[in-house]
């Protein structure tokens, strides 16, 4: 059962530093707990962005490259334009170039294809 101090001295000492400092004491540790959780979280989180990032960059340049043979087999140049115009791609509306606009933020399209889907296409 529980045990409840009987004497004088017992009763100030549990009112005035064990219970105080049990429950400081918890109170730190389930902070330490939850900072360290945290962190792990945005460990894990920030590595798979950057595995999805990696992905998403090769599908992009398999996809430029892909893009670039057809065009070439076409007969056209790898710019887009016919052989011996300039080529116009035209920029995004604020004068960037789409790579600078990926790079500047998470605006990568995800792609719910298995990596076997993609070379079977």
């Amino acid at each position: 059962g529980d045990y409840v101090p009987t004497k004088n001295s017992s009763v100030w000492f549990c009112t005035l530093f064990f219970i105080p400092s049990s429950l400081f004491f918890l109170s730190f540790l389930l902070a330490s707990v939850a900072k360290t959780y945290i962190r792990h979280h945005a460990i894990q989180v920030t590595r798979m962005e950057r595995n999805m990032r990696r992905k998403n960059e090769v599908r992009r340049k398999q996809a430029e490259r892909a893009e670039t043979a057809k065009r070439v087999l076409a007969g056209s140049s790898p710019g887009g334009a016919k052989p011996g115009e300039q080529s116009t791609q035209p920029a995004s509306p604020g004068g960037t170039t789409r790579t600078e606009d990926v790079e500047r933020g998470f605006t990568t399209v995800i792609s719910y294809m298995e990596d076997g889907e993609l070379d079977n296409s």
